[in-house]
């Protein structure tokens, strides 16, 4: 099984100045997916040999199956986070 961490970071900044007043805005995203798949093959071989000899009859007979599965699972998963700062004329406010 592989897992893959997909993580998609994304910012935006946004500057308000405006008689000291300074607003900052960051967030990020990331996301979840899931991907699974599941396949099975399976081969039949017959074989051997046989003689009539009228009465009866003499030979062998044989039967194989060969069978192959496969199970495939992705996984991609992130976190969410937000961040808000605003100062105004030296306080700042989380």
């Amino acid at each position: 099984m592989k897992v893959k961490l997909l993580f998609l970071v994304l910012f935006a900044i946004i500057w308000d100045v405006h008689s000291g007043h300074n607003v900052m805005n960051s967030f990020s995203f990331a996301s979840f997916d899931r991907y699974l798949e599941k396949s099975q093959v399976s081969k039949k071989v017959n074989g051997g040999f046989s003689i009539n000899l009228g009465l009866f009859t003499i030979g062998h007979k044989r039967k194989m199956t060969e069978i192959f599965s496969s199970t495939v699972t992705n996984n991609t998963q992130g976190v969410f986070g937000e961040l808000n700062v605003a100062i105004d004329q030296n306080v700042y406010e989380m």
